[in-house]
């Protein structure tokens, strides 16, 4: 009887929950020689009662005495948590782990601070509630399929930190309309932006050398800016089931007979030097009025859901978003004086900033 006790309590240690310590509701696990920890979940509840609400992680707590820095988001820390409505990330984590926040429907934005080095596979996976993004400058590193499934991501704004987009890491994301691709991008992985269907520009920067099947599927692509003066190594999939015959690219103009001879590249049915996209004008909708002051571009009068866009001369893009209610602003932060190209639908028009 007593070997059976014996054994009994020997095997409770691996039975109790996998977190070291659970402060104000959350969960940790503890590295007590570096004196820092992860955000962690508890193991045996059931995944959409693990958080909810209003979450704010703090940058450090006291546990037995010692102080702990808070540096990561673990695996699976958030996953599930459907009814999560925010999370407060501190200024001290440097990782968000795998699947950390995956399937977080209720989540509607996230702050991630300028101190997150990587965002690892799944990270978001499924955040269907999530409208916008912004990595700040210290993203060096975004997994496999870290946004796949973001049904309601509208815009993404990324550093040149970054330097390779991995595989499927907005792949779906079917409200997507514009992409900002920073210089010092040199990799554009497979199915990085896979059915995508309702993105229509995409600008590749300079500094890309290397596109696998990044756009396949983006049946809405109409308009292609690459900057790529030596055409890039390119899938042949790269643009598979967009309609490139009616779709325009512009590339620079020393390199537009290479583009043209270079498959797929020559299945875009209009190919133009880049200088023409960013210097001509169109006339815009006559409907549509719009106004460049304070740093901020004004739209109205437009029709409800169509796409405004807002681009610097060289191409970059600056803002975007759709026209709600007959109106819409994006704000650019830029000095008074600054020319930006405002496109809505497929029309396009200079201006400068007052």
């Amino acid at each position: 009887m007593k070997k059976i006790l014996l054994a009994i309590f020997a095997l409770t240690p691996m039975l109790a929950s996998a977190y070291d310590a659970k402060i104000d509701g959350i969960y940790y696990n503890l590295n007590r020689v570096n004196q820092t920890a992860e955000v962690t979940c508890e193991e045996h509840s059931s995944s959409s009662m693990k958080y909810y609400g209003d979450v704010i992680i703090p940058k450090s707590f006291t546990f037995d005495g010692v102080e702990y820095i808070v540096t990561a988001i673990g695996k699976d820390a958030f996953g599930g948590c459907s009814s999560l409505a925010s999370v407060d990330i501190p200024n001290s984590v440097t990782v968000i782990g795998n699947n950390a926040f995956n399937s977080c429907c209720g989540l509607t934005s996230i702050n991630i601070p300028n101190s997150v080095t990587t965002i690892e596979d799944g990270a978001f996976y499924n955040c269907t509630g999530l409208t916008s993004l912004s990595l700040p400058n210290s993203v060096t590193y975004i997994g496999c399929e870290a946004f796949t499934s973001c049904t309601g991501l509208v815009s993404v704004s990324m550093s040149g930190n970054v330097s390779i987009i991995d595989e499927g890491v907005f792949s779906d994301c079917q409200s997507l309309l514009s992409v900002n691709i920073p210089e010092g991008v040199t990799t554009i992985e497979g199915y990085a932006f896979s059915m995508c269907k309702n993105l229509t520009t995409v600008i590749i920067p300079s500094s890309v050398t290397k596109i696998e099947s990044a756009f396949r599927k983006c049946s809405g692509l109409k308009t292609v800016y690459c900057y790529v003066r030596n055409v890039p190594s390119t899938n042949e999939s790269a643009f598979e089931e967009v309609d490139c015959k009616s779709a325009i690219l512009y590339v620079p103009a020393s390199a537009i007979n290479e583009y043209k001879a270079t498959a797929p590249w020559n299945k875009f049915g209009t190919i133009l030097p880049i200088e023409d996209g960013t210097t001509r004008i169109d006339a815009t909708s006559s409907n549509c009025d719009i106004k460049a002051y304070g740093g901020a571009i004004t739209v109205s009068g437009c029709r409800d859901g169509e796409s405004v866009s807002v681009y610097s001369v060289s191409g970059q893009l600056i803002g975007a978003t759709t026209i709600k209610n007959g109106s819409a602003v994006i704000k650019t932060n830029l000095q008074a004086g600054s020319v930006v190209i405002v496109k809505i639908g497929q029309k396009s028009v200079k201006l400068t900033l007052n």
